[in-house]
């Protein structure tokens, strides 16, 4: 079976690759979509990094580069991310673009997969059928193989972090996974809400590793590209949020969010009742999390430790307010772990909950834009509310059963 996918996947690629000296593939759009974003930020990061957050210069240089084939961009696609990250492709973009895209998306795949691997051997899920169902998983899984990895998106990054910072903090390497969590640093908006969860509950080791590690990528941003780079890039970032406006006519549109900010802010008008909805919510998902985690600790329970750290996973990327459908590959973390949950310890009524659950982010239906009373919604912002609330009944229902099998 996995050779027929892997024939299906070398067939589709052939199929859609664009004519020699041309980045534009049949269906019309450019070659590894995104991508070129980031291409051009390493260009840009290499012959005027002085203006690598000013988005005027990043649209000309973007034009300059494609040309004629410009159109084919379909929008505008501002690079939002910090001046490591430009640094990073700095050097991928000496490469020719479709070799630079080759490498990138092997890269991203296979560091996905291991990391992915990694975990679910770490909660005993048996090696016999583990990479296949990840490899397989992972192709069907729409947001991983097309919008992040066919795209060349970063959100695989987000999957090793998560994966590192959970196979330490089992392993009680604390420090090490604090370091791991410091990698939040690409793209923070997204790891939010596990920082404010973690920081509170784990030790000073983590503490002091994340600290260390936001020090050190702090540090070594400010050197590489100087202070004023650094507040440009802040002063960006913090307007790359739903409802503001990144650049006169440019914002992130609600109707391409994927997690439940993007929910309240299409569905209430009044932006500081948004702001205050989402705060409040946080607060909320903090105190969960906090009492999952109390309860994981007092039980020494594996069953809701995997509880725990699947709720952390995906109300952290739920409530982010940048989460776009390329953001929910990090899913694919939560996912490994709840099969090893559904594996060893849950009964029928909660296998059926949470895989209809899991199974509902599988559906591409569920990522397309519904008009609803004039309002553009998409249907994976109530997955996150259905996955986020079968965690938290599953971990309060069993955080007072007896210990289960400790890790």
């Amino acid at each position: 079976m996995l050779v027929i996918f892997a024939v299906q996947a070398v067939g589709i690629v052939y199929s859609n690759w664009p004519p020699l000296h041309r980045l534009t593939q049949p269906n019309g759009q450019i070659l590894g979509g995104d991508f070129v974003t980031f291409y051009n930020a390493g260009h840009i990061a290499r012959s005027n990094p002085d203006k690598l957050y000013d988005l005027s210069f990043q649209e000309q240089s973007l034009n300059a580069f494609l040309g004629d084939e410009a159109g084919a961009l379909g929008g505008k696609l501002p690079f939002v991310y910090p001046p490591l990250v430009a640094l990073l492709f700095s050097f991928i973009s000496l490469l020719p673009y479709k070799s630079a895209y080759i490498v990138w998306g092997v890269i991203s795949f296979a560091a996905a997969l291991t990391s992915l691997w990694l975990l679910g051997r770490c909660y005993g899920v048996p090696s016999k059928g583990l990479s296949a169902a990840l490899v397989l998983g992972s192709l069907g899984y729409i947001p991983f193989i097309l919008n992040c990895v066919a795209s060349g998106q970063l959100a695989w990054i987000g999957i090793v972090l998560f994966s590192g910072t959970i196979i330490n903090l089992t392993k009680r390497r604390e420090l090490l996974a604090g370091l791991f969590f410091s990698l939040s640093y690409y793209k923070p908006p997204l790891f939010l809400l596990a920082l404010i969860i973690l920081f509170i509950c784990s030790s000073s080791k983590f503490r002091l590793g994340f600290l260390a590690g936001a020090v050190i990528l702090s540090a070594a941003s400010v050197l590489y590209s100087g202070l004023e780079l650094v507040s440009s890039y802040f002063a960006v970032v913090t307007r790359y949020t739903y409802g503001q406006d990144l650049q006169p006519g440019l914002q992130l549109p609600t109707d391409q969010g994927a997690g439940i900010v993007a929910l309240i802010f299409a569905s209430i008008s009044n932006r500081t009742l948004c702001l205050w909805a989402v705060l409040g919510l946080i607060v909320l998902l903090s105190c969960i999390g906090l009492i999952l985690n109390r309860r994981m600790k007092a039980g020494n329970s594996l069953r809701l430790e995997l509880i725990f750290y699947s709720f952390l996973v995906c109300s952290s990327v739920g409530m982010s307010a940048q989460c776009i459908r390329y953001d929910l590959s990090i899913l694919l973390v939560a996912f490994v772990m709840l099969l090893a949950l559904t594996a060893r310890y849950l009964d029928n009524i909660d296998k059926f909950v949470l895989a209809a659950c899991c199974c509902g982010f599988y559906v591409e239906w569920f990522y397309r834009g519904y008009e609803w009373h004039g309002k553009v919604y998409n249907i994976s912002s109530v997955l996150f509310v259905a996955i986020i609330a079968a965690l938290t009944y599953m971990g309060l229902k069993n955080g007072k059963s007896k210990a289960q099998l400790s890790v």
